[in-house]
């Protein structure tokens, strides 16, 4: 053939030559290889490292013949299937895949942030993260001009415990007529959203079914000293009909216990929650629990407690 097309790996091409005289082979660039083989030249190259084809020229020589073939090798390239991942707050690794065409090393720049490499596969792994929100960037690179860069954002605990859950727990409600208090479990799916800028997430789906015709939202405060959630104060989180609904806290334990309002997370007798390790649960305090406290719109009179169920021993799984 009068021409050739390598990869950028530098597959070898195997050239049969036709010839009664004796002959040889004539290249002069350092990055190709030509050798004998029987009738043929087997036609191989280094590693393209660089983004750009490059070309050169081999001859034949059998006396005063002389066959010139020229040679071109595609550029080289070094893919990211990702170019940006986000990892939660716990200990955990994620894998991206590589597509490249010359060999590379990978580096991070962030102590907390480690990768490693294996065949075609970038595993990226990272400590906990007991603080805010962080950034690192993986790079990868070639011998020569070929790099590529991963974007890592590792989230804070309250951005990783967005999503949907479910709340379980023991739910009092008082009879209307009689007064009297029963209990029974309930479960209902909710779910926490983090509030912009702060430590702060807010808990959607109090409510629906049973105490309103849509969900209202109380707001969880994550105290990173203590690694733990607060239940807080919501005020005016809606107004139903002519109900407005707020919530409140229950400090104490059992059938009809006084409600303790906690406006500040950091007060005594506020109710904590702790998050499992792996972020998978949040339990509130065993036999505190939460009120949901209601007035009339237009007045201070708040309604009965009847219409207020008490929830206890709180569980949010998912």
């Amino acid at each position: 053939p009068s021409k050739i097309s390598l990869d950028a790996g530098g597959t070898a091409v195997a050239i049969e030559v036709e010839s009664e005289l004796e002959w040889q082979i004539v290249c002069d660039a350092t990055w190709l290889k030509a050798e004998r083989s029987g009738s043929a030249v087997l036609v191989s190259a280094d590693q393209n490292t660089g983004k750009s084809a490059r070309k050169t020229s081999l001859s034949i020589i059998a006396g005063d013949l002389k066959r010139t073939c020229s040679v071109e090798q595609e550029g080289g390239s070094l893919i990211l299937s990702e170019s940006q991942i986000t990892l939660k707050s716990v200990p955990g690794s994620t894998k991206v895949i590589v597509h490249a065409t010359v060999d590379w090393t990978a580096s991070s720049d962030a102590d907390w942030l480690v990768c490693n490499t294996k065949g075609r596969e970038l595993e990226i792994s990272a400590e906990a993260n007991e603080g805010p929100a962080r950034e690192g960037t993986v790079t990868l690179q070639s011998a020569g001009e070929l790099s590529a860069k991963l974007k890592v954002r590792q989230l804070s605990i309250p951005e990783s415990l967005a999503g949907v859950w479910v709340l379980s727990g023991m739910v009092w409600m008082q009879d209307k007529e009689t007064g009297a208090w029963s209990a029974s479990v309930r479960s209902s799916q909710v779910s926490l959203s983090p509030i912009a800028g702060g430590n702060s997430l807010k808990l959607y789906g109090l409510g629906t079914g049973f105490l309103a015709d849509r969900a209202v939202a109380m707001t969880l405060v994550y105290d990173s000293s203590s690694r733990e959630l607060y239940a807080c104060m919501g005020e005016d989180l809606g107004v139903f009909g002519n109900v407005r609904v707020r919530t409140v806290e229950l400090t104490a334990t059992g059938e009809g216990s006084a409600l303790n309002v906690q406006e500040n997370p950091s007060d005594t007798g506020s109710i904590p929650a702790t998050i499992s390790e792996t972020l998978d649960e949040i339990a509130f305090s065993q036999g505190a629990g939460w009120a949901f406290g209601m007035w009339y719109a237009d007045t201070s009179e708040r309604i009965d407690a009847w219409g207020s169920p008490l929830y206890f021993d709180i569980v949010l799984a998912r």
